[in-house]
């Protein structure tokens, strides 16, 4: 009701404390959802100390959850599906991550261990995504996360009216970095794709990124460059890629894609680094087909996470 509209923070904090007195501490999934819309909540009135604390309570709880795990303790789908929240903390609880250029590091950093990345989400809050990555396959690259799609993330979370309440698709979008971070930065939607291959990892990543408040804003969906797109997909508001200008056979299929996605309001944002020898045909299809296209100034990226060889084209209608 219009007249209660005063109250509503009041009465959706006391609805969130009910539900959490009255819910079993071993549900886990739920309770730090709970716990995380309550610290949001509480943030946004300005109450620190209060949203610190339901954000510590959050973290606990999942350890909690994790801890069971390990000791072989049943879960539900649900509960194995969200490691991630107890990712998200305090700033002041965590040191600044620095940007390092993957590709100078080892195998086992690069396709083994599991990638960390911070999103900043206003306030004194931040997430924690952990990326899995996998070994080379025959299936191609799309097991790692690569220097530009850090690069975009950053950028994305430094310029963030790009991302909110935006419909957002990411293309080729591999282990989904720019995708999930896109879905705690506040868009209407984001559709993460890629070819059908390379879809379980990217189910995955999204799956243990995207806690269940935010799940409905991410899906992953199978999408071959050039095919006509899935239904309900397009339009886009924010196209989104990282590394797609390799191959020079690909070049007319993705800007295929581009067109089938785009309308004159859609902005499309795509990294590249030094892995880009097919980027003077992209610009040209590109243009043919009526992009305007340029590239962003290397002072609108974010001063802690960009590097010299990465660079962001931006495409309009």
């Amino acid at each position: 009701r219009r007249g209660d509209l005063r109250s509503g923070p009041r009465s959706m904090e006391a609805k969130l404390r009910e539900q959490l007195e009255s819910m079993p501490r071993a549900d886990h999934t739920r309770r730090s959802g709970l716990l995380i819309q309550l610290a949001e909540l509480l943030d946004d009135q300005g109450r620190e100390e209060e949203s610190e604390a339901a954000f510590a309570e959050a973290a606990q709880v999942s350890k909690e959850q994790m801890a069971g795990a390990a000791r072989g303790e049943a879960s539900t789908a649900a509960d194995s599906a969200v490691p991630a929240l107890a990712r998200v903390c305090s700033r002041n609880t965590v040191v600044p991550l620095l940007f390092e250029k993957r590709e100078y590091m080892s195998h086992e950093q690069r396709f083994c261990e599991s990638y960390e990345h911070h999103v900043g989400l206003g306030g004194n809050k931040m997430a924690i995504l952990t990326i899995r990555q996998l070994p080379y396959t025959t299936t191609g690259f799309a097991s790692t996360v690569w220097d530009s799609a850090i690069v975009l993330a950053k950028f994305l979370e430094r310029d963030r009216s790009r991302v909110s309440d935006k419909r957002v698709v990411e293309l080729g979008a591999g282990c989904g970095l720019v995708g999930i971070a896109c879905a705690w930065l506040g868009c209407r939607r984001v559709t993460l794709t890629d070819t059908p291959d390379n879809l379980s990892l990217l189910q995955e990543n999204v799956e243990a990124n995207v806690p269940p408040f935010k799940s409905r804003r991410a899906c992953v969906c199978a999408l071959t460059w050039g095919d006509a797109p899935p239904v309900g997909v397009a339009p886009a508001d924010l196209i989104v890629g990282a590394d797609l200008m390799y191959v020079h056979s690909s070049v007319s299929a993705l800007v295929a894609s581009l067109v089938a996605l785009s309308t004159p309001s859609t902005t499309v944002l795509l990294a590249h680094g030094r892995n880009c020898r097919a980027e003077p045909d992209f610009v040209l299809a590109a243009s043919r087909a009526g992009f305007f296209v340029t590239t962003l100034d290397p002072a609108a990226l974010d001063e802690h996470f960009s590097c010299e060889d990465v660079r962001v084209l931006e495409l309009r209608l």
